[in-house]
C-alpha cells in the first residue's frame, strides 16, 4: 500500500531530491529507506543538509496525510429494517438505502426541515459508527417518513 498526497503522487513509488552541482541523487523509497547515488563526486555537508531537510519535510507531509479523517461508513445497518409505504417502494436496512431514498425524493420534498435533520442524523452517524447515532438516525428517518405519511 503506497501512502498518498502531498508525499507520493498516484503511481510515485518515490521522491528524488537531486542537486546537479554536486552529482549526487537522493531518493527516498517507500519504505523509507533512504538511498544516495553518487555520480561524479560525494556531496557536500551543506547539500547533504538541504536534502535531509527536504526528506524531514515531505516525512512530515506523509504523516499529516495518514491523521486524515475516515470516509463516511454507510455500510452500517440500521437499529431496525424500516418498509415505507409511499415514495420509491424500498425496504430499508442501511445508512446508505435510506440516504439513497432521500436522495430520490423530489427536490421541494428534501428541503424540507425534518427531512433535512434526518439526512443530517443519518451523515453523523456514518461518521461515528457509533450505535446511538444510528439509534437516533432510524428514529429520526421514522418520524420524517411518519410526518409524509409514508409509514
Amino acid at each position: 500500500m503506497q501512502p498518498q498526497g502531498a508525499f507520493f503522487g498516484p503511481g510515485q513509488t518515490s521522491r528524488r531530491c537531486t542537486d546537479k552541482t554536486e552529482g549526487a541523487q537522493l531518493q527516498l523509497l517507500v519504505s523509507g529507506v533512504l538511498v544516495i547515488r553518487i555520480g561524479i563526486m560525494a556531496p557536500s555537508r551543506a547539500a547533504m543538509s538541504v536534502w535531509l531537510t527536504k526528506v524531514i519535510r515531505l516525512a512530515a507531509q506523509a504523516r499529516h496525510n495518514e491523521r486524515m479523517a475516515k470516509a463516511p461508513d454507510f455500510k452500517l445497518v440500521l437499529a431496525h429494517p424500516i418498509k415505507p409505504k409511499g415514495g420509491p417502494g424500498v425496504l430499508l436496512v442501511t445508512l446508505e438505502d435510506a440516504v439513497r431514498f432521500i436522495g430520490l425524493m423530489k427536490p421541494w420534498r428534501q428541503a424540507r426541515p425534518y427531512w433535512d435533520h434526518c439526512a443530517s442524523g443519518l451523515l453523523k452517524a456514518a461518521k461515528t459508527g457509533k450505535r446511538a447515532d444510528i439509534v437516533e438516525a432510524t428514529r429520526c428517518l421514522e418520524v420524517a417518513l411518519r410526518r409524509d405519511n409514508w409509514l
